[in-house]
């Protein structure tokens, strides 16, 4: 989010769009948690993958990112030319007043822009979690997030993901740290160390860029327009299923 917001100091208009576009393809700290859980728990039996488990989703995501930079120039017509020459900045003493009321000011800003999102979204994550068909539920195998994961299921079922994996990637949509949540709570830390190699690397490599946060995405909205946005997250959705599952196709070739 950081990143997308600075997208708004570069020059040229091109070049603030291409930059805001591609940020959710660098994984973010949050996404580096899950990386790390995730491989932790699954490959505690053979502990020596798990640094190049974490490091493999980092390298496709910057390698989708360059192709996805050629994509948003062709389709979109995005020129980063620099407009006139740059003028060097001046070396200045900060004056923290002025320093303090900007960071006061975005924070405000960031406050009633997109708390209210957010708030929206996790009030209503809830009763998904804690109801089902059937009112409501102990066990979240009967809530309503567990039907939203069956639904999703088959589109990942060539990977080898079952719906308690793939639901709380749903999640990541409000934070990324509330997948690891929802794998808690799903059982999946334990049922992604029963699955193969491949199936462990295909997860990591999808949520390593499929989408950003709504707190992301809202910034992107204020930067480029609800268009631009709506095709980042399509883009970025249909790049980071391909990866994946390319990942999954190779890795199933390799004897282990």
């Amino acid at each position: 989010m950081p990143a997308a917001i600075t997208a708004k100091a570069l020059w040229g208009r091109g070049s603030r769009v291409l930059t805001a576009l591609l940020t959710p393809y660098v994984p973010c700290v949050a996404r580096l948690a899950i990386f790390v859980a995730v491989a932790a728990a699954a490959l505690s039996r053979i502990p020596y993958l798990i640094p190049v488990a974490v490091f493999i989703p980092y390298l496709i995501s910057f390698g989708f990112a360059l192709i996805a930079s050629f994509i948003y120039r062709k389709a979109l017509g995005i020129k980063t030319e620099a407009i006139g020459i740059v003028p060097p900045a001046p070396l200045m003493w900060p004056r923290w007043y002025i320093y303090f009321k900007k960071v006061a000011v975005s924070y405000k800003e960031f406050i009633l822009k997109v708390g209210p999102l957010l708030s929206a979204v996790i009030i209503a994550l809830w009763p998904l979690r804690a109801y089902g068909p059937g009112g409501y539920v102990e066990d979240i195998s009967q809530s309503y997030l567990a039907a939203i994961g069956n639904a999703f299921e088959p589109l990942f079922k060539p990977m080898g993901l079952p719906w308690q994996v793939v639901m709380p990637l749903i999640g990541g949509w409000v934070f990324k740290e509330v997948v690891l949540g929802l794998l808690e709570a799903t059982g999946g830390l334990q049922i992604i160390s029963t699955l193969p190699l491949s199936s462990i690397m295909a997860f990591l490599v999808f949520t390593a860029f499929y989408s950003a946060c709504i707190a992301t995405l809202s910034v992107l909205y204020r930067t480029v327009g609800l268009k631009l946005t709506a095709l980042s997250v399509v883009v970025n959705l249909a790049m980071a299923y391909i990866a994946a599952l390319a990942v999954y196709a190779a890795l199933s070739l390799v004897p282990l």
